[in-house]
């Protein structure tokens, strides 16, 4: 898994690499710091609810999947948090709206 762009070479370097092969994703040009915060609250929001899953009661069903359920379910949640830290990289950059 690739991790993410915290340091950037141009100011107009825009790829965030939490993809899991190199750079695939970059912001729009006309991406705001709102746009990006949004971004970034939805994503959060979504992990969150992922990982619910995997404590308190909805340990046990998550126990239940098989290994490769359990290791691509927490690919996906680790991909989430990757996305989210190149959002959170790029917020700081971005004036504010």
């Amino acid at each position: 898994m690739a991790d993410s762009n915290s340091t950037q070479d141009q100011s107009n370097d825009r790829t965030i690499n939490f993809a899991a092969a190199g750079p695939f994703y970059t912001l729009h040009a006309d991406a705001t710091h709102g746009d990006v915060q949004d971004q970034l609250s939805a994503r959060l929001s979504q992990l969150s609810a992922m990982l619910q899953m995997t404590k308190g009661a909805g340990f046990k069903t998550f126990s239940n999947w098989s290994d490769e359920i359990q290791h691509n379910y927490l690919w996906a949640c680790s991909m989430l948090a990757e996305e989210c830290k190149g959002l959170c990289d790029y917020s700081i950059d971005l004036p504010a709206d």
